[in-house]
Formats: structure tokens, sequence, C-alpha cells
């Protein structure tokens, strides 16, 4: 997987996503969130979380439709730990707001 797009971000675009994740952190020291990556890709989201979040408190849904980025990201699960691979649930579905069947 190639990462070197995360960190192209202007500075007003990584100042934006840690007050995200800064707030996110907040929320997890008192609940147990879902997080539900809609057109996961190759894991880019499931990256930025796995090294900004608390995953003991945190569980990750990651939707990809395209089965051939989706073995990406199957290959990307594979490399993290024990404890963060039974904290994400990896889906080769699309998620839509119609229910159908997509050739």
């Amino acid at each position: 997987m190639n990462l070197k797009h995360l960190t192209t971000y202007n500075k007003e675009t990584i100042f934006h996503r840690l007050n995200k994740f800064k707030t996110l952190n907040l929320l997890l020291k008192k609940k147990k969130l879902v997080f539900f990556d809609v057109g996961a890709n190759e894991g880019q989201s499931i990256f930025q979380y796995k090294k900004l979040l608390n995953y003991k408190k945190l569980n990750v849904h990651s939707c990809e439709p395209n089965f051939e980025i989706f073995k990406e990201l199957i290959n990307y699960k594979e490399t993290l730990d024990k404890k963060q691979k039974n904290q994400i649930e990896l889906n080769n579905v699309a998620v839509s707001d119609v229910n159908t069947n997509i050739l």
C-alpha cells in the first residue's frame, strides 16, 4: 500500500484532521465507538486511526466493493497486530441508500 499521499495535505487540512482526532480521543475516554469506513480503499483511514486513536475502545467496519482493492485491504490488515486485527471487520460490499444488486 502506498501511503505517501497521506503526508501531502496542506496545513489547514492537517489542522482540521488533528482536531477531529482530538475530539474522537475525548469521546473514546467515555464510550466505545464504532467507526464505519465506507469506501475503505486500501486502508488509509485505518492507518490514520491506528496511529491516532486508542484501539481498546474502537471498532472499525471497513467496506470496499471493488474486490481487487479489497484484496489490498486484506493484505494491510494482515500487517496489524492481533489486537488491532480483532477490532477491524472487513466487508467486500458497497454501502448505499438503495437496496439493489449492481452487476
